[in-house]
């Protein structure tokens, strides 16, 4: 209720401490898009990126945060709690899902035909695997199966036949 009036679709939260919470907005519906700070409870917000965000965003191990950019895709990085936030990927080197942290801090986003592996939070990063089938909804990784599942979907079959998919790794 207190978020500033003209943000767009904001739906991706997150919690830092019982005061700091983030909320990404994607923009969509003539919104404005961007990440948004509270340190007060939510009682007041600041924008600190005016990048839009889609999904919930990811802590990882070491405490960085990553979050998907919304529509195309991108991915943003801050490594002091959401104060600040810098592009890391392009649209072509994350399309618009949640990363996956690896055991050993390694960050994985879904690129545009395989999956990108950076081991240096997000500076550089290389394709892993073949290429995809599909453009994936969704993508996990199970360290216990040591594989990483995506997931995708259709408006006219929403469980396809190939809806879910395994890729072994390592």
């Amino acid at each position: 209720m207190r978020l500033p009036s003209g943000t767009g679709f904001c739906t991706a939260t997150l919690v830092l401490n019982a005061h700091t919470f983030l909320v990404g907005c994607g923009g969509w519906y003539g919104g404005s898009p961007g990440i948004y700070r509270s340190t007060d409870t939510g009682q007041t917000w600041r924008l600190v990126s005016g990048d839009g965000v889609v999904g919930q965003a990811l802590v990882a191990s070491d405490g960085t945060l990553y979050w998907a950019g919304h529509q195309q895709g991108g991915l943003l990085r801050s490594a002091d709690r959401g104060v600040t936030w810098v592009s890391v990927a392009s649209s072509q080197q994350a399309k618009p899902l949640t990363p996956v942290e690896l055991p050993g801090g390694r960050i994985v986003t879904v690129g545009a035909q395989r999956l990108m592996l950076s081991a240096d939070r997000g500076a550089t990063r290389s394709a892993i695997g073949k290429d995809l089938p599909f453009q994936p909804n969704g993508l996990a990784y199970s360290a216990t199966r040591r594989a990483f599942y995506v997931t995708h979907f259709t408006c006219s079959s929403p469980v396809p036949n190939d809806g879910v998919m395994r890729f072994g790794f390592e």
